[in-house]
């Protein structure tokens, strides 16, 4: 990304979570802050630049659905069911952490996440940690003046530059407490990593998380980059990340992963795929959103 420019991708997740929030029941993840964290020009540009999706996605439909129509069969058919089902799996499993006594919550790559405005009854309870590059953290700081007049008490905002910054040190000189179990999420990032990034990252979080600590993220399964196994749908997708400059890079085979983390310290405790995750957010609903073919949700613990 531009050093001297906030995250397109926060930007587009924030408005996934409020678009959902206005106009889905029921709702999946109910982000009622969202749009408040957008400005109106903000929020209309990305209403447009969605409903333009359409051409790219399903050229022969376009010209034949209204705009409401075209925006709609964007979000819930292409954009949003990984991001809103990802964020309700790592809210579920972050709640029980809490309930446990857990008082640390990490987040890598928070962008413009509103846990802390969203669930006082639970953000009172933690210390929140949103790490993020600094441009992006710089305009989060921004929103949040102009949204509720600052930065929340309980949150701390970390800018660390991934490429040349230590995120251990970064951690620890912002008051993270290496003797205590966090619970740390990390949403939306190993699809466009590097191997060895992916694990130096996961060495950090081990050496940083206390016996108990707990770890939520997202990642592809092997088969997405074997375009005889994947849907039109993935095809398209990915083929809109390339030309974006974020290509999908690494896939796991799950049962391998769950090897690799446990190399790290790490036992799982879920690891759902695409059938699991249908079946737990979007079972019996009447609307187009279903979960994706190759993403997947794994929660696991430190040992």
């Amino acid at each position: 990304m531009d050093a001297q420019k906030a995250s397109i991708t926060a930007l587009v997740c924030g408005f996934t979570r409020a678009y959902h929030a206005k106009n889905d029941t029921p709702k999946i993840f109910d982000d009622n802050w969202a749009e408040c964290l957008l400005s109106p020009e903000e929020y209309a540009f990305m209403e447009e630049s969605v409903t333009g999706l359409l051409n790219l996605f399903e050229p022969e439909t376009a010209g034949k659905v209204d705009e409401v129509t075209a925006r709609r069969l964007v979000m819930q058919k292409y954009n949003s069911s990984t991001v809103l089902s990802r964020a309700r799996f790592i809210e579920d499993c972050l709640e029980k952490a809490i309930s446990a006594g857990i008082d640390q919550y990490v987040i890598l790559g928070a962008g413009l996440d509103t846990f802390t405005l969203r669930r006082p009854e639970l953000a009172d309870r933690v210390r929140v940690f949103e790490v993020d590059h600094p441009a992006s953290q710089a305009d989060k700081k921004d929103r949040l003046m102009r949204a509720v007049g600052g930065v929340p008490k309980n949150l701390v905002l970390i800018p660390v530059n991934f490429e040349t910054d230590d995120l251990r040190d970064c951690l620890l000189q912002n008051g993270f407490d290496p003797g205590k179990p966090a619970f740390f999420s990390w949403p939306g990032v190993t699809y466009y990593l590097e191997l060895e990034a992916i694990r130096n990252t996961l060495r950090i979080i081990a050496e940083l998380g206390a016996p108990g600590s707990g770890l939520v993220f997202d990642y592809a399964d092997d088969t997405a980059f074997d375009p005889a196994r994947i849907s039109d749908r993935e095809k398209k997708l990915q083929s809109i990340t390339r030309q974006t400059g974020e290509p999908m890079k690494t896939g796991f085979v799950p049962a391998e992963l769950e090897e690799e983390l446990s190399r790290f310290g790490f036992g799982t405790v879920e690891n759902l795929g695409p059938a699991a995750i249908e079946e737990r957010f979007f079972a019996n609903r009447a609307d187009l959103y279903h979960a994706f073919d190759t993403a997947h949700f794994i929660h696991v613990e430190k040992m």
